[in-house]
């Protein structure tokens, strides 16, 4: 069984740890001379590389089976519980994303958006709550360029 611990960090984080156990493992203090406490601390170490090591292939498996590029990835509804236009095509940005990257384009994607309804002078309050969204973001929408 998995400890939640191990779920919940990145896989760096797990290299990081499991490197650490195992350093443990491997380390002069552990010449056969061992004591119970530590001994336990072996066993632990021990499991925890097993747990990890099981973690990281869950997660490259479920990598491998996951589409690439653009795929439907969510259902939506509309917030009052209506079905959306079947023949939309639509298209979610997470703007905090734990990937930088992905988040720095997903919040620029949003600022162009506010900023082209903005050119047209068409939906002035949605464009301001954009805007109004970026910047609770931290995003500098007055100089970030696109």
């Amino acid at each position: 069984m998995t400890m939640q611990w191990i779920k919940d960090m990145s896989d760096s984080e797990l290299i990081a740890t499991k490197n650490e156990r195992q350093s443990w493992i491997d380390g002069d203090e552990n010449d056969g001379r061992l004591s119970t406490s530590s001994s336990a601390h072996l066993d632990m170490c021990g499991d925890d590389i097993e747990s990890i090591d099981k973690e990281l292939e869950k997660r490259k498996a479920a990598q491998a089976t996951k589409p690439k590029g653009l795929y439907g990835k969510y259902s939506l509804k509309k917030a009052d519980g209506r079905e959306v236009d079947s023949d939309g095509e639509y298209f979610v940005l997470k703007l905090n994303s734990k990937d930088k990257v992905h988040g720095l384009a997903s919040r620029r994607a949003l600022l162009a958006y506010a900023r082209t309804l903005q050119s047209f002078r068409h939906l002035p309050e949605l464009q301001q709550d954009l805007l109004d969204c970026l910047e609770r973001h931290d995003m500098d929408t007055s100089s970030t360029p696109l």
